[in-house]
């Protein structure tokens, strides 16, 4: 059953909870942008909330809930969900290593710089340039 435009009302909550919290939303942005795979990035978005967020309850009745409620979460969803909302959130930076270009949706230079080392820490970064603006509110 749908909720809210959403698949359901688990995968709804999740991207709620992450929404609602810069700094979790901005990691969510940085994990599924940093994989080239929706498949990886579904995978580390999961691993993102699930080892990262979530408190582990022990064996409790409580966590078999909450595996049951995660388990239900369309991750895919919730994965495409911080693509879409990163490529409309900012402006576009290119940063140059030694290894190449790439390109990065950022609010600014530094947090261009910051989502690449985030991403490839064993790259250098040699130059970060300011390709293209983004929509802002």
């Amino acid at each position: 059953m749908s909720y809210q435009g959403w698949k359901n009302y688990e995968s709804w909550a999740v991207a709620l909870w992450l929404d609602n919290e810069q700094s979790l939303q901005r990691q969510a942005q940085r994990i599924v942008n940093r994989e080239t795979n929706i498949y990886r990035a579904v995978d580390a978005l999961k691993t993102f909330v699930t080892e990262d967020i979530l408190p582990d309850l022990g064996a409790s009745l409580a966590q078999e809930l909450l595996n049951a409620a995660i388990s239900e979460v369309d991750w895919e969803e919730v994965a495409k969900h911080f693509q879409d909302e990163a490529e409309e959130s900012g402006d576009t930076y290119s940063v140059r290593t030694e290894e190449g270009t790439r390109e990065w949706t950022a609010d600014d230079a530094a947090h261009a710089r910051e989502q690449h080392t985030d991403a490839f820490p064993e790259e250098p970064i040699l130059d970060v340039q300011f390709v293209r603006s983004g929509p802002h509110a």
